[in-house]
């Protein structure tokens, strides 16, 4: 839904000699009573807040219609003033919250009750909307330390159908029957699979992700020796919107042969699925899939090959926002290769338009040939955390705080030296607390080098928050055929204040109902605008202009503090003008880009 911020100011021409007053009304039209949202759409949480802010004029009935009772239930309305909130009485009747207001700002608070799209309807003069898109999401976690073929925690009961798994396990052994799994989750656990049934014990750490924005299909395949690679049919999903978690596990004691165990994945077309290894002739294996489809989400994915010879491989992607995009991906190890140097593969951002995959720098073998199926993940709403780390003990990691039921966290790395005594590279990963990241190394011996993301899905309301000052303008007395007019006193220029509150990207408009009318007609044409002092030459009209002509009104990112952008006007009178009173409507326009 498009945001934006509209004032109207009123523009008189009056007596004989034609003195102009420019008076704003804040944020007014031509109706007398008027009410605009601030914050239209919002990502609330299921179980929380949803607070809808809004400015108005005038006094009246002020009737707010709640279209998704009982989703939502109206908890409180409050005026803003300058002692603080203020309570204001309402009445409920029905689906209606009904109050007799007589305040500038004000805010209205309800509770929601189930996820989804809600639409609430204000009517002051006009009409206004908000909606907002509930989210569920939900991130359990937890760390399970056991032996045997399959290890099972319990979970908060969950619909598998809306969640995900996520882990990283830590096993004494280096052959891939002990320290390679697979996971699968029921509706109350999460098991992970290997195919030893010894004594090794096992840490796992895990994150189970369920949002009711999120759909996943998940499944797993047997691979017999000498099969590298099996196509699985899906149900139909969006590709812009949909990405793949895969793990792998080979059924093989020799350590030499873990690399057959690990599985790329790609999206062939929206009904098909492509899992695929390399060394096939090593083992019999079973991969683990799980086809995220997250309403909302941009994703792009694509193929790399780092070729024999060669220790990295980039790609260009489209532009992404860094601070809500991270990465995922399975790699597929063609090359013969067995070291942890050559197949263990770390993922990050160069650029917001390239991506990099990397194993060990330096090490270059001549079958060590790489498939990376990756997915580049952007979600509007989510706020994203990445870093790299030098792992070569237990380390710990301080992030900006984050609320860890709504966080999870991804990571990838590659190993320094070679040899094949994988239990060196691994380790697990934990959001210990609100602002640390816990990494628990395996063993002492080598470094991994990790890129991490932490995303958040944090609860945000998209906000456009504008006043206008130095207002009204007074032109003096104006005579017919004068040119380029400016005010003799008041607002030379007008100032429009984008708040620090505001967390969009937004442009700067401006635009008139018409031409001056009173006993004849002023041109509209005639009211000439820019946004500086010596650049007041692009003439009003009744079209809303501004970003395509000054590059301080396009495309602006969210300020940190109160930022201005200034409005100068002058106006030419022409020859023979009647005198009398003219009026006509300014409009400022802020919008969300």
């Amino acid at each position: 839904m498009e945001k934006r911020k509209n004032f109207c100011l009123n523009l008189l021409l009056r007596s004989t000699t034609l003195i102009l007053i420019l008076s704003v009304i804040y944020l007014s039209n031509a109706e007398e009573r008027r009410i605009d949202v601030l914050n239209p759409h919002s990502y609330p949480v299921v179980g929380g807040k949803w607070t809808v802010h809004f400015h108005t004029t005038d006094s009246g009935e002020l009737r707010i219609t709640d279209h998704s009772y009982p989703d939502v239930e109206f908890e409180e309305l409050y005026a803003k003033t300058g002692d603080g909130l203020v309570s204001v009485p309402a009445i409920i009747k029905g689906k209606n919250i009904i109050a007799d207001w007589s305040y500038r700002e004000g805010l209205v608070v309800f509770k929601v009750k189930s996820a989804g799209k809600h639409l609430l309807e204000f009517s002051f003069g006009n009409t206004a909307f908000a909606e907002n898109q509930a989210g569920s999401i939900s991130v359990q976690r937890g760390t399970k330390i056991a032996r045997g073929s399959q290890i099972t925690d319990t979970i908060s009961e969950v619909n598998p159908a809306k969640a995900f798994v996520l882990f990283r396990a830590n096993t004494n052994d280096a052959t891939p029957d002990d320290w390679q799994f697979t996971p699968n989750i029921t509706d109350t656990t999460v098991t992970f699979t290997r195919y030893d049934g010894g004594n090794k014990f096992s840490r796992i750490r895990w994150q189970v992700v369920e949002s009711s924005s999120i759909s996943v299909q998940r499944g797993e395949e047997v691979l017999s020796k000498r099969v590298a690679a099996v196509n699985v049919t899906i149900n139909e999903v969006d590709l812009s919107e949909a990405f793949v978690i895969v793990y792998g596990r080979c059924a093989d004691e020799n350590r030499g042969d873990n690399h057959a165990g690990f599985f790329a994945a790609k999206l062939t077309n929206s009904t098909n699925l492509l899992l695929r290894r390399g060394n096939e002739n090593k083992c019999r294996a079973t991969v683990s899939w799980q086809v995220v489809e997250w309403d909302g989400a941009r994703v792009q994915q694509g193929e790399s090959v780092i070729p024999d010879l060669h220790d990295n491989v980039t790609a260009s992607i489209n532009y992404v926002d860094l601070t809500k995009s991270f990465l995922v991906f399975g790699t597929a190890s063609i090359g013969s290769d067995a070291g942890m140097d050559s197949n263990l593969i770390q993922g990050k951002f160069l650029s917001p338009t390239e991506i990099m995959f990397t194993h060990e720098p330096g090490t270059t073998y001549g079958s060590s040939e790489r498939i990376i199926d990756w997915y580049v993940v952007e979600i509007p709403e989510a706020s994203v955390q990445s870093g790299n780390v030098a792992l070569n003990s237990d380390t710990v990691v301080s992030i900006n705080e984050v609320n860890p039921s709504r966080s999870f966290h991804v990571s990838s790395g590659w190993n320094t030296g070679g040899g094949q005594t994988y239990s060196n590279s691994l380790y697990t990963i934990e959001l210990a607390d609100s602002t640390t990241l816990s990494f628990d190394k395996q063993t002492t011996s080598q470094t991994q080098n990790i890129t991490w993301f932490v995303v958040e899905i944090p609860e945000v309301s998209e906000v456009i928050d504008v006043s206008v000052s130095n207002i009204p303008i007074d032109f003096g007395s104006l005579n017919p055929n004068t040119t380029d007019n400016q005010p003799v006193s008041g607002g030379w220029p007008v100032n429009v204040t984008v708040h620090s509150t505001t967390n969009v990207m937004w442009n700067l408009s401006v635009k008139a109902s018409g031409d001056f009318l009173g006993p004849g007609v002023i041109p509209i044409s005639n009211l000439e605008f820019g946004n500086t002092s010596a650049n007041v030459e692009e003439q009003m009209s009744t079209e809303y202009k501004g970003p395509e002509l000054f590059d301080d009104w396009y495309n602006q990112s969210p300020p940190s503090s109160d930022t201005v952008r200034s409005i100068y006007l002058d106006l030419t009178i022409p020859p023979g003008t009647e005198a009398g009173d003219y009026s006509t409507q300014i409009f400022i326009n802020v919008t969300q880009v």
